[in-house]
């Protein structure tokens, strides 16, 4: 007998903003430090997170 799970998990992060403040042209997610973009810094540490199941 063969089980699949049907769980998923959706996750929504929010990434706006013009970067004006930080003297920036670019949208604020994509500003670069220390090269990467607050973004990617961003999704990174999203999957470092632990998972728990519920």
């Amino acid at each position: 007998m063969m089980i699949r799970s049907t769980n998923h998990m959706a996750v929504v992060i929010p990434a706006a903003g013009t970067g004006q403040r930080m003297n920036h042209t670019v949208p604020k997610p994509l500003i670069k430090l220390e090269g990467m973009t607050i973004l990617e810094r961003t999704i990174r540490r999203f999957f470092d997170l632990p998972v728990y199941e519920m």
